[in-house]
């Protein structure tokens, strides 16, 4: 009986243990968000149809009627006319190009459009007398369309989505707009023509402003606010930012390698620009750059020959990248991080000069292992068959065998504080 307590006690006094230690254990890695920025990443990534489904939730559904001034004097159509049984097409050739820009303290979603050409038809009608109509074709070509769509909360649960929205035009030409009745004499069809074209721009901004769907879309849409996937796992995020880090693997050369590499501000998405290839314009491809700002991170120096946790610290290095652009291809499968305005630096400042100065001089090459180890990780994360490359390739195989031999030569030279 004796036996069986002193069992039960070891028993008990073991799992005391094993949750004092997690208990340790679980608030450094509650604010690990490795897993949900892969999601939140891959949803923005994903949009590949992102430019159709925008102008597809613009220009529809139809709605029936649009009612106009007409200013120009004709046989045909008095000062107010309508139309109707209106429809729009896209153009095959839609768009050269969109970008989507958030702003989350504001609650805003800007998205812009380079180019995007319309067919819309239907008809036009005499306000004081239904039958007399014409039947009318045009296209409309739009360029540097901005829209931005801005969430109003004025009470718990009354929420309202305001639009507001600018473009230019690229043109309506006159050959492209087709009437459809022949009766109308030469000069009454050129008025015609005049007339459609006239009123055309001001009905499409109408209908984007008044558009509830294209606004509902934005706020809805995963791709428009990749943060909020964040923001519903750790509701602290955004007033706790500087403690939430995304885990790299470690970067293992021959003798050196950066272990324990925590990236801050991964998430700090500023905007994703969609490009149509330039070789491409008989088959849309498009290629997707996500562009983050203001990250920084930490990371182990270790050097010797064992596994990177076992190799012997040399120092701890933070570095700072004032901007992070990662772009994917999904027609050939490939991804590629670039840090532009960036600074690799050791921290305490009590280091010796061999590191600062082998830091200084090899900062561009260690920044790019930082880029191939977050493009293998997101993709990791993803789950998907990419390919990874590196810009400079075998420049960077060449500069990483020099780092390694210069810090080689200098190793027996370098103590600091954080020496085994």
């Amino acid at each position: 009986m004796n036996f069986t307590k002193g069992i039960c006690f070891f028993i008990l006094f073991m799992f005391k243990e094993i949750s004092t230690v997690r208990s340790i254990i679980d608030p450094s890695k509650k604010y690990d968000i490795t897993d949900v920025l892969h999601d939140s990443i891959r949803d923005a990534l994903n949009a590949n149809c992102l430019p159709t489904k925008l102008y597809n939730s613009m220009i529809y559904p139809q709605f029936d009627t649009y009612l106009a001034e007409n200013q120009i004097k004709s046989k045909r159509f008095s000062k107010s006319v309508f139309f109707s049984h209106l429809y729009f097409t896209l153009n095959s050739d839609g768009s050269a190009g969109s970008s989507v820009r958030w702003n989350i303290s504001k609650n805003e979603t800007y998205v812009g459009i380079d180019y995007v050409s319309i067919i819309i038809g239907g008809e036009v009608r005499m306000w004081h007398n239904l039958f007399a109509y014409t039947r009318f074709m045009a296209t409309i070509d739009m360029n540097n369309v901005s829209v931005c769509a801005r969430q109003w909360t004025t009470g718990d649960e009354d929420k309202k989505i305001h639009t507001s929205v600018s473009f230019g035009f690229a043109g309506i030409w006159g050959d492209n707009t087709i009437i459809r009745d022949y009766k109308i004499e030469y000069k009454e069809r050129q008025k015609m023509v005049y007339i459609v074209n006239n009123i055309l721009p001001t009905m499409m901004e109408h209908r984007i402003i008044f558009n509830k769907n294209f606004s509902q879309y934005l706020r809805d849409s995963p791709s428009t606010q990749p943060n909020q996937k964040i923001i519903s796992k750790y509701p602290d995020f955004h007033a706790n930012k500087e403690q939430y880090y995304y885990l790299l693997l470690p970067i293992t050369l021959e003798l050196i390698s950066f272990s324990d590499i925590k990236v801050v501000g991964l998430s700090n998405f500023d905007s994703m620009e969609i490009a149509r290839h330039p070789l491409k314009r008989d088959e849309p491809k498009y290629y997707h750059i996500l562009h983050m700002n203001d990250i920084y991170g930490s990371m182990d120096l270790r050097y010797g020959k064992e596994k990177p946790e076992f190799k012997k610290q040399i120092a701890k290095i933070n570095f700072t990248i004032n901007r992070l652009s990662m772009l994917v291809d999904f027609s050939y499968n490939f991804t590629i991080f670039e840090a532009e305005d960036y600074s690799i630096t050791e921290f305490p400042q009590n280091f010796s000069i061999p590191i600062i100065n082998w830091l200084s001089k090899f900062s561009s090459t260690i920044m790019r292992h930082i880029e191939s180890a977050m493009a293998h990780s997101v993709l990791r994360g993803f789950r998907n068959k990419f390919n990874v490359q590196v810009k400079n390739a075998s420049s960077l195989e060449s500069s990483t065998r020099q780092m390694e031999n210069s810090f080689i030569q200098k190793h027996g030279k370098i103590k600091s504080s954080y020496d085994f």
